[in-house]
């Protein structure tokens, strides 16, 4: 289920630039009859489109971390309302008590699930790192192929900003045929912006030749 909504998040971003693309080049005013390859260089020459691929990378990577930031939590607050539920429920295999035990139980279950949030964080974070050391790698091959250095457009503050500012759309829903119906949420609500934690430095990767290592 997370994989479907981060991908259809990704396809309607993609989606909104293609649909943006389309509708300027329909428009007759805004025609251009010269040659692809003229066009391509006009709009966007080599630099602008590393430059491009920079501010792409920025979102996806920025949204993989948001998205699963948020999951963390979700997960995180789940177990936290399951130690406090402990011998309420019918079904619980844990005895309703006023005992120090069962106090004892519950604190020590939050311990773990904060701790557990605690390293899930350092390592989407050890990931992230990853993600774009192999990213500043891969974009040397591209600076090589422009054949001079292209100043960086990798900006994470920027992208968490852009993506305040998206909404997810959504038909109605399936079972009533409503698809006439289209809702709009933040797409913030499936996000949480949260303090980069430290990553597992045995686990980030070094930086590849006469590649500086990203910042966070």
């Amino acid at each position: 289920m997370r994989q479907f909504v981060m991908g259809t998040l990704l396809i309607g971003m993609v989606g909104g630039v293609a649909g943006t693309v389309q509708a300027a080049s329909t428009n007759p005013r805004n025609v251009d009859s010269s040659p692809v390859s003229k066009r391509i260089t006009k709009y966007c020459d080599p630099v602008c489109e590393v430059q491009a691929q920079d501010s792409a990378f920025s979102l996806l990577i920025e949204t993989y971390r948001q998205f699963q930031s948020r999951q963390i939590q979700l997960d995180y607050e789940s177990r936290l309302r399951a130690a406090a539920g402990l011998g309420k429920e019918a079904d619980s295999l844990i005895i309703g008590t006023t005992l120090n035990s069962t106090r004892t139980l519950r604190a020590w279950i939050e311990v773990l699930a904060e701790k557990e949030r605690d390293l899930r964080l350092e390592q989407l974070q050890t990931r992230v790192v990853n993600f774009s050391t192999a990213y500043h790698c891969a974009r040397k091959g591209d600076e090589l192929a422009v054949e001079q250095p292209v100043p960086s457009k990798v900006d994470m503050p920027a992208a968490a900003q852009q993506l305040r500012t998206l909404r997810l759309l959504a038909l109605g829903s399936p079972t009533k045929a409503d698809f006439q119906t289209v809702t709009s949420t933040p797409a913030a609500d499936i996000f949480l912006d949260t303090a980069p934690a430290e990553p597992w430095p045995q686990e980030v990767v070094g930086p590849c030749d006469d590649a500086p290592k990203p910042t966070q």
